[in-house]
């Protein structure tokens, strides 16, 4: 029978390893909760401003559909 060879990583190259990986998942947490919570402000802000300047806009059923009817 064949034998088998293991490679062994020092302790501290996994340590490291383990490390940068927990990092970059906290990184990765942080940047798309900032992403989410912006893109929520944009959608909260953007119905409230007029279309066309100093027009007010209507909304007719037609407009919307039969989702909003």
């Amino acid at each position: 029978m064949g034998e088998t060879e293991v490679e062994s990583f020092p302790r501290a190259e996994v340590g490291v390893g383990l490390g940068i990986e927990t990092l970059d998942l906290v990184v990765e947490l942080a940047f798309h909760a900032k992403v989410s919570s912006l893109i929520r402000i944009i959608l909260d802000v953007v119905p409230m401003l007029p279309l066309i300047p100093g027009e007010a806009v209507e909304l007719d059923e037609e407009t919307l559909g039969p989702a909003f009817a």
